[in-house]
């Protein structure tokens, strides 16, 4: 009895192992509308025996941080897609300004508009930021006079409207590499738009992906992240946002590509590049971006009001100790943050502990 009780427990873990060996899937077939992410998951599935099945190690990780000052400051992007299929887009995303300066609410913010287009093109602003319509300057902030109307004027792109195939900009949209470029312009044709002390937030409006359906020679999401963790270390947070064909939503992308002459792709490379840094994304397919758009601006006031971790952390891993302890203070896990409410006071010292995996 002893010898085929031996044998069955041998075929049961072989049978582990093998299932543990083939677990890895990726979020969607590759083709030009289902482009993977860059990141793998793992499915439910038989245990894997002291490490997890999808060759990852998980390790322990620590960060400490000092709040330093409870205001909030917040330097926006917005990467407008100025392709030929756009014109409708961009004039919704205009009458919805207030909208989203109603959702960032008290905070100390600024907001500059670079387009997708990064070639060298007529039409190629390769991250430099907008000149505004109707205003000298190229930033906008809570005390220039009319700034909706400045912003609406500035985001509905001319260039877009009726383009002539010889004239039109690029269609090859690149909102992703045009934010490192951005970044990297900061102390040239963008100076003044980042701030010292002030966190970054970019907001793409697309109704397609990174190189228009985000093959594997596209700007990946992590470069962005690593592009800006090396320049500003942990002195900023990130956080990334869409107007865009969510994955998965088909009726969006069968509706935007019945327009006329347009075409459209999911944006798989744009929403991970989102949940990677704690923001969210909304459909380019809605009437009204009222609703997205102040959802946005809060999402983007709530990140202020957060930590950066220097890894993704596994959620239910993370402990938080604060000293002074102050049982009033809450904490939710948002991709690489941990968000507060109410913020701890000036002079508190964060302790994060968690898992990550490798």
């Amino acid at each position: 009895m002893k010898t085929r009780l031996d044998l069955i427990f041998a075929l049961l873990l072989g049978l582990s192992l093998v299932a543990c060996q083939n677990r890895q899937v990726e979020f969607a077939s590759v083709g030009s509308d289902e482009v993977p992410s860059d990141q793998d998951i793992d499915l439910p599935g038989p245990p894997c025996p002291k490490r997890p099945c999808d060759g990852n190690t998980v390790e322990s990780g620590h960060d400490v941080f000092f709040q330093t000052r409870k205001d909030g400051r917040v330097d926006i992007l917005v990467v407008d897609d100025n392709s030929g299929s756009m014109e409708v887009e961009q004039r919704m995303m205009g009458d919805r300004f207030n909208s989203f300066v109603t959702g960032l609410g008290d905070l100390d913010w600024q907001i500059a508009i670079t387009t997708t287009d990064v070639s060298n093109g007529p039409h190629g602003l390769d991250g430099s930021i907008l000149q505004m319509t109707g205003f000298p300057g190229r930033i906008l902030d809570p005390s220039t006079p009319d700034a909706d109307i400045i912003f609406k004027n500035t985001v509905a792109r001319p260039e877009t409207v009726n383009c002539a195939p010889a004239n039109c900009p690029s269609g090859h949209e690149q909102p992703l590499f045009a934010s490192i470029r951005a970044m990297e312009k900061r102390n040239s044709d963008n100076v003044g738009l980042f701030r010292d002390g002030s966190d970054l937030a970019i907001v793409i409006l697309s109704d397609e992906d990174e190189l228009s359906t985000g093959p594997t020679n596209a700007t990946q999401p992590q470069y962005v992240i690593d592009k800006f963790q090396s320049i500003w270390g942990p002195e900023k947070k990130l956080s990334v946002y869409g107007i865009i064909v969510e994955p998965g939503d088909s009726r969006c992308l069968n509706l935007q590509r019945g327009q006329t002459g347009n075409t459209a792709h999911y944006g798989h490379l744009i929403s991970n590049l989102s949940n990677k840094t704690g923001g969210i994304t909304g459909s380019i397919c809605d009437t009204d971006y009222s609703q997205t758009l102040e959802a946005i601006g809060k999402n983007v006031k709530d990140l202020i009001e957060s930590v950066e971790l220097s890894h993704v952390p596994i959620p239910d891993s993370v402990q938080v100790t604060l000293d002074p302890a102050d049982p009033n203070v809450q904490w939710v896990v948002k991709g690489n943050k941990v968000l507060f409410d109410p913020v701890p006071e000036a002079g508190t010292r964060i302790d994060v502990d968690y898992k990550y995996l490798k």
